[in-house]
């Protein structure tokens, strides 16, 4: 199955599929500040999306309930209690 992955000028990226049971999409839209919105909608008529805004949590649990396994850890819950460990946050600009 092919993701259509799209750039939104000043906002993000939107990722989505087609169903195929249905005329619709499903996909979510990656705010550039990292919140995530789950989107539904129908294929044909784009003023028809259903937005939910997700927080990391809601994101990370939806994840886990369609099976994705969570390979990526908040740095903040993994060090803490670890003194030793410095984290940074480094910008990429592309």
């Amino acid at each position: 199955m092919e993701v259509e992955v799209t750039r939104l000028a000043g906002i993000g990226v939107r990722k989505d599929f087609p169903v195929s049971t249905t005329r619709g999409r499903i996909g979510v839209i990656e705010h550039r500040d990292g919140t995530i919105d789950l989107i539904v909608g129908n294929a044909g008529n784009s003023a028809r999306v259903e937005l939910i805004p997700l927080s990391a949590e809601e994101a990370a649990v939806l994840a886990d309930l369609l099976g994705a396994p969570q390979l990526v850890n908040r740095p903040d819950d993994e060090h803490r209690g670890c003194d030793e460990a410095v984290t940074r946050h480094v910008p990429v600009h592309r």
